[in-house]
């Protein structure tokens, strides 16, 4: 070997990182084509003899099993080191070998004991030539040649630059040509093809996108896709891209309950979303402008309670779902809670006319106003009162209407399920957080009420699936 390794003179404008493996023909043929000022040697101990070594070092030189002769292997022929070849030193390219050395293992036993089969040490060895080659020149262009090596050495140079190192600067290279099968190519076939690796790096967070929307996580996708578009990405990439956001803007929205603005989005990708998702949103927004509100007086006139009317509990329930996914119990028993009461003042509304905010002093609610001690002195009799969630099942109870009575019988059940445990969150009264059984055992108590609840509702509209389906699982084929 050479007494000592060239340094870069000046700032290289080109770096090109060469995995060192048996067959170095791909190598000369590299460093031929992309023309670098400096070359980083990524080798084992093993192969480092083929980057400088004395005499005939390169080569395959296995011997016949029946002669002992050398066989001849045109595609990897006996030959001088790499830098003699290639004529490093005459065209003035420096170099310097980075030996692919064992990580610790920590006594992990599925590592290999061999430094080029682990993975976690080539990806150390590609790390580092990364990094000297931005010490060299923060701006030159880095050609990552993953043609040679073991499979381990070219999946960690690739995966640190797509990764970590990914920039308009840094580009793939392989040496490709003709093959007989799965064989090496063959000599004089070679040709190099370079591949930027922004855009692997663009595809990787496309899919780190499309898995963040999969797991409900579909503000944070959104922000990736965003970066996405800010890269200028090719036209294929900017559009699935494009739908991919619109989608994860959509359901984003719905997932805050903002669901007129969720329909704008969504209405574009029925083959994406489906129809039945689009026609429960659809459902959800129309049911939006009954559900009762604070400033809409108690009309009187009853309204169809179908499955459009309580389908906004269903949407609520499946929103507690999905932050039960994520670990956020506490919010999810809170979404659970309003679930139930829900269903009351939508019951109340459709069945009588009476809005939970206002409840009129009359025939129908006296006995109520009477048990509840509602009627204070100096209050006019016409005095309508605001209810809570007992208040307003008891008003039902007292009207005898059928969910009211079901609600009687459900009510030690979600009393201990669901309502105490509500009362108990360390976000209302700090006293307890809620765990994932305490979470499914109100769920399973809120899920039997509804249950028995849907068996009184009118056949209502039949287009409307029912109860709400969950948000899709989507798929990178759905998006081109």
């Amino acid at each position: 070997m050479m007494d000592s390794v060239a340094i870069p003179r000046g700032n290289p404008q080109t770096v090109l990182i060469a995995l060192v493996g048996e067959s170095y023909l791909p190598i000369i043929r590299s460093i031929n084509d992309n023309r670098p000022d400096f070359i980083l040697f990524i080798c084992s101990e093993q192969s480092r003899r083929l980057i400088d070594g004395v005499g005939d070092v390169c080569g395959n030189k296995r011997p016949c099993p029946h002669c002992g002769e050398p066989i001849a292997n045109p595609n990897n022929p006996v030959g001088k080191s790499i830098v003699i070849q290639a004529e490093l030193e005459r065209k003035e390219i420096g170099y310097e070998p980075i030996i692919v050395t064992l990580s610790d293992k920590k006594s992990d036993p599925t590592s290999s004991s061999n430094p080029v089969d682990d993975l976690q040490s080539c990806l150390n060895a590609a790390t580092l030539a990364f990094q000297k080659a931005r010490q060299f020149n923060p701006e030159a262009k880095i050609v990552a040649d993953y043609t040679g090596g073991t499979k381990t050495m070219s999946v960690a140079l690739v995966r640190v630059a797509t990764g970590q190192f990914a920039s308009d600067r840094t580009v793939l290279s392989v040496v490709a040509g003709t093959r007989e099968g799965l064989t090496a190519v063959l000599a004089g076939t070679e040709s190099v093809a370079d591949q930027q690796a922004p855009l692997l790096r663009l595809e990787d967070r496309w899919h780190e996108a499309l898995r963040l929307a999969n797991a409900y996580h579909y503000a944070s996708a959104c922000q990736v896709l965003t970066d996405i578009t800010r890269q200028a990405p090719p036209s294929y990439i900017a559009r699935k891209t494009e739908r991919l956001l619109d989608v994860c803007q959509g359901l984003d929205n719905w997932h805050r309950f903002a669901h007129g603005t969720a329909l704008t989005y969504l209405c574009k990708h029925e083959t994406i979303v489906g129809k039945p998702l689009l026609r429960t949103l659809e459902a959800l927004v129309q049911a939006r402008t009954s559900l009762p509100h604070d400033d809409k007086p108690s009309s009187g006139i009853p309204s169809p309670w179908t499955t459009t009317a309580v389908l906004p509990v269903y949407d609520l329930l499946n929103n507690a779902y999905r932050h039960a996914t994520h670990g956020s119990y506490d919010d999810a028993v809170m979404r659970l809670n309003r679930s139930v009461e829900m269903v009351a003042q939508i019951r109340l509304l459709c069945a009588h006319g009476i809005n939970h905010n206002a409840v009129p002093r009359n025939e129908k609610t006296e006995t109520w106003f009477m048990n509840r001690n509602r009627f204070r002195s100096g209050e006019s009799r016409n005095t309508a009162r605001t209810t809570g969630l007992d208040d307003t099942y008891d008003l039902l109870i007292t009207m005898n209407d059928s969910v009211g009575a079901i609600y009687k019988e459900h009510r030690e059940s979600l009393a201990d399920n669901v309502q105490k445990l509500r009362n108990r969150l360390y976000i209302v009264h700090r006293t307890r957080a809620v765990t994932e059984n305490l979470y499914e055992k109100a769920a399973r108590s809120v899920e039997q009420y509804l249950d028995a609840v849907s068996k009184t509702l009118d056949e209502g509209n039949t287009a409307t699936p029912f109860p709400a389906p969950p948000f899709p699982q989507l798929v990178a084929e759905q998006f081109g």
